[in-house]
């Protein structure tokens, strides 16, 4: 069994990635953790209006949320 998000090939489509952060960014919200849970408030303060920038170490939805435990 593997997470429905991940299996959808269009989910970060519209998500502009960047794999190193090498210049100053401008933003409203800055989310540490790129897991469903920041994703998830990130795509929210987005609807709302908010520039949102999320930080991950490694690769979003790569650690728990990715995990097969089944």
């Amino acid at each position: 069994m593997s997470s429905l998000w991940l299996s959808d090939n269009n989910f970060f489509n519209n998500i502009n990635i960047k794999h190193e952060l090498n210049d100053n960014l401008n933003t409203d919200v800055c989310i540490i953790g790129g897991g469903i849970f920041g994703v998830t408030c990130g795509y929210y303060l987005s609807k709302l209006g908010f520039k949102v920038v999320i930080l991950e170490k490694d690769f979003i939805a790569s650690k728990t949320t990715r995990s097969h435990y089944w």
